[in-house]
């Protein structure tokens, strides 16, 4: 059984990462993101596919 798989950034050198995660932990870096309940999965694809998500979309599950 194989577990999940474990991804790292594609952008950036591991120092940036480390300089990025310096700044979040300081609490200097804010994210946006579209919260969707998971009853409504399809028209957050839907959104994303039309280009109607700003920043990320996050299912609550």
């Amino acid at each position: 059984m194989r577990g999940p798989p474990i991804v790292g950034s594609l952008l950036g050198t591991r120092r940036q990462m480390r300089e990025v995660l310096k700044l979040a932990a300081a609490g200097k870096i804010t994210s946006r993101c579209e919260p969707f309940p998971l009853s409504e999965a399809a028209e957050a694809l839907t959104r994303l596919k039309n280009g109607r998500i700003r920043a990320r979309a996050v299912l609550m599950v």
